[in-house]
């Protein structure tokens, strides 16, 4: 017999069949139910990859905990990537906007005028902009 094993998201699943309908079963909730039992079943309760490998599924490397330490297994920059990406749909202004509004800071207009002018709603934005910042101490658009 062979398994045939597929990926959604990084995550190896594999099917199986029970009353003529099939049932995707992942091999890192598999391998969670054998080490914690229903524990896995329980509200707020995530199945965790503790070195972030999807594909690894060894004792040392799976455990339970809550979203929020599912998300922090991640490692820093990769969570920062994950969340620049996901905004990237609802950016107002390219990079080469961003570009031309650092060089036209010193032409006299103000940041209201250049916010105005590119359709942004504060001036914070354009500081932040301007000195290549990101909300919550990230640096960016560098």
């Amino acid at each position: 017999m062979e398994l045939g094993v597929k990926y959604k998201k990084g995550y190896p699943r594999f099917n199986i069949k029970e009353d003529n309908k099939f049932k995707t079963i992942e091999v890192h909730k598999l391998k969670a139910f054998y080490l914690f039992g229903n524990k896995i079943f329980e509200e707020g309760i995530e199945v965790r990859h503790l070195n972030g490998i999807k594909t690894d599924w060894s004792d040392k490397n799976i455990s339970i905990g809550s979203r929020s330490d599912n998300r922090f297994d991640i490692p820093e920059n990769l969570r920062l990537e994950s969340a620049v990406n996901a905004t990237s749909h609802i950016r107002k202004i390219s990079e080469k906007q961003r570009e031309e509004i650092r060089a036209i800071r010193n032409t006299g207009l103000t940041l209201v005028e250049i916010a105005k002018n590119y359709g942004l709603k504060s001036k914070g934005t354009v500081s932040m902009i301007i000195n290549k910042r990101k909300c919550y101490k990230h640096k960016a658009y560098q």
